[in-house]
């Protein structure tokens, strides 16, 4: 592809040895490409043009050049006498070359014919020849310009996906959320499918073999970069595993992106147990009229307020808008602590955490022997690590980057 350039002729300015005869040629002057008759043929003092054949192949007869003189034409001498030009060419008769010059193509008329016979016309093949090479180059040009374009297509279309990276949510969004999730930060959903092949509602576990099982009430949102799971604040929305996913015994941590639309209540985002009470539980509450983001544990049987400990969080929005809910349980130093997009929140010292029975819950909790605090919202990106995450860890959660010093355990809506 060009741009009608002319692409410049690098013998352009340069005399042409094989050159046809016509116009511009010296009256009088041999042509190189055709050997002079014997002296006894030629008339004294001036080489003489043999006869020979003409048609394809062959070149054809000397045109007459008009006697002109004035300015750029030599004027002619007089009958019988050589000009001064003329008297500077040798008169020996100039062989041709048995083989075309290097990187021309070979003659196309046949090694057998006779050379006085059959003598190809160079000066057409070597434009031939010519045109090829033009032919080439542009072609080269054409096949640059196209993969500078292919590139450019492409760092642009990186470039859009990576610079919103807020999803846009659709479907069975509330009037709340439709305008607000498309806040959600970039990276938080997943484009691969959600679920188990074949069961639609079991959130496939992307680390290891802790499918949840959704509830009717539970359902999936399609934004723009995947999936989010939206759960509706009452007692039949939520999602849950076949067993406990985590030893309180040990550390562990968790974290997701979560987006409350409820302005008042307890909501629960992550919890474990279905007893008595939970054994740890991950949230939001509210003291008053001051909401916050909570995790609390257990650390007896019962269930009483006088044996639960929790961190809360100060000054961070809790609605209609995009958290990074982290939280960590530390068991070489006993402390509980709570992330908000990547900041540190606080820590709590506590004693040996109470492991109840039932398995690990999404959007609610047990609490005096009931189910409550049902999530109103929509949440994604949910990982449980069985390790706690140093605060460099939970930092490079925030930005979307890896080196973690553990890999999660379980993980859903993540890619």
């Amino acid at each position: 592809m060009t741009d009608g350039t002319p692409i410049p002729d690098d013998r352009a300015g340069q005399p042409d040895p094989w050159q046809n005869q016509g116009a511009g040629r010296t009256p009088g002057r041999p042509d190189p490409r055709v050997p002079a008759q014997s002296p006894q043929d030629t008339p004294p003092g001036r080489p003489g043009v043999p006869a020979q054949p003409t048609g394809y192949g062959y070149p054809g007869p000397t045109p007459q050049i008009p006697q002109q003189g004035g300015p750029g034409h030599p004027l002619p001498g007089l009958p019988g006498q050589r000009t001064e030009a003329e008297a500077q060419v040798p008169t020996q008769s100039f062989q041709r070359p048995q083989q075309p010059p290097a990187g021309y193509p070979s003659s196309p008329f046949g090694a057998a014919a006779a050379p006085s016979a059959a003598q190809p016309d160079w000066a057409a093949m070597a434009d031939t020849h010519e045109a090829q090479a033009r032919r080439k180059k542009r072609f080269t040009v054409i096949g640059v310009v196209l993969a500078v374009c292919l590139l450019g297509a492409g760092v642009t279309a990186l470039a859009l996906s990576g610079s919103g990276g807020k999803p846009v949510a659709h479907g069975t969004a509330t009037a709340t959320a439709t305008a607000k999730t498309s806040q959600a930060p970039s990276g938080t959903p997943s484009a691969v499918a959600p679920t188990v092949p074949g069961q639609s509602n079991l959130l496939a576990d992307r680390s290891g073999h802790a499918n949840l099982a959704m509830s009717p009430g539970a359902k999936l949102d399609h934004v723009v970069d995947g999936y989010v799971l939206r759960l509706s604040s009452n007692a039949g929305s939520y999602a849950e595993a076949a067993d406990p996913l985590v030893d309180v015994s040990k550390s562990f941590s968790l974290s997701a992106w979560v987006f409350n639309e409820a302005d008042g209540g307890t909501r629960t985002v992550f919890s474990q147990g279905d007893g008595v009470s939970f054994s740890f539980d991950l949230g939001r509450g509210v003291n008053g009229k001051t909401p916050f983001w909570f995790f609390k544990v257990q650390t007896a049987a019962g269930g009483a307020d006088s044996t639960t400990y929790q961190v809360v969080s100060k000054g961070v929005p809790t609605v209609n808008q995009w958290v990074l809910l982290t939280a960590t349980y530390d068991v070489s130093t006993h402390r509980i602590t709570l992330y908000a997009n990547g900041r540190d929140l606080g820590e709590t010292k506590v004693p040996a955490l109470w492991s109840g029975p039932g398995p690990f819950e999404v959007g609610r909790d047990r609490h005096h022997g009931i189910w409550s605090d049902p999530f109103a919202g929509v949440i994604s990106h949910m990982q449980v690590w069985n390790v706690a995450l140093t605060p460099d860890d939970v930092i490079k959660l925030k930005n979307h980057q890896v080196g973690l010093t553990a890999r999660p355990d379980a993980s859903w809506l993540v890619g």
